[in-house]
């Protein structure tokens, strides 16, 4: 009779035990379903946040094409001439700078000292580049200039071909050269675009007929670089500023 109220006791002690168990693998299942739960939903708001930076950048990217589109209907992308044609229609000097890449003397150039108002066109195509608002002196022999009147007015190239490296400026629309950019310019932009002025064209602007009577308002900026060395002809280009 011990031998079985000992049997009963146990089996009634293990029904007490099973229904816990059960009730822990349930509490146990249901968090591993709310642990996949907050996955799939940090998941999904990462996935979402990404479409948005996508569709954002995506909305920049065409709002820079539709301004594209719109300079491109306002002047030519690209004016495209052999160089006998080029030949015909400048003259000795600015063939040899604009074409070939040759360098005008220093202080030798006409708007070295120009002080008066208005616009830096090419001399080859006539694309407004520079404006007298962003001219200084920067005492090298050539026209400084700290910005262009758009960025996408002038292009740049790596120039290798003096033992220091430069970086040549040339007109976007027919590749003349210009002269060379150096970063040792005045504030906001640091840069000194040091241009020969047998490349460019002196729009003067009407609305101010006594500007070039004015004295200098500009601000004198020297360049970090040593004095470069006086070219004799504008034929050999030289390892200086322009």
């Amino acid at each position: 009779m011990t031998r079985h109220t000992a049997c009963f006791t146990v089996l009634w002690i293990l029904a007490l035990l099973l229904p816990f168990s059960f009730a822990g693998d349930d509490h146990t299942g249901a968090s591993r379903k709310q642990t996949k739960s907050d996955a799939a939903r940090d998941a999904s708001a990462a996935a979402a946040q990404e479409k948005k930076k996508s569709d954002a950048a995506a909305s920049k990217t065409g709002s820079k094409s539709d301004e594209a589109s719109d300079v491109s209907e306002e002047r030519p992308r690209r004016v495209i001439k052999s160089e006998s044609e080029w030949a015909k229609i400048l003259t000795h000097s600015q063939f040899l700078v604009c074409r070939t890449k040759a360098t005008e003397p220093a202080f030798s150039g006409k708007y070295v000292n120009n002080h008066a108002a208005g616009i830096y066109a090419c001399v080859c195509c006539g694309e407004e580049l520079f404006s007298s608002q962003t001219k200084f002196n920067s005492g090298t022999g050539w026209p400084s200039f700290w910005r262009a009147i758009k960025a996408d007015r002038i292009e740049t190239a790596p120039d290798f071909s003096e033992p220091e490296a430069r970086v040549e400026v040339k007109c976007s629309v027919c590749g003349a050269h210009l002269g060379h950019v150096f970063q040792d310019g005045p504030p906001p932009t640091g840069l000194r675009f040091c241009l020969n002025s047998v490349a460019l064209k002196f729009v003067p602007d009407k609305s101010e007929p006594t500007a070039a009577s004015k004295p200098s308002t500009h601000r004198t900026h020297s360049a970090t670089s040593s004095k470069p060395k006086q070219a004799q002809t504008p034929k050999s280009a030289e390892s200086h500023d322009s």
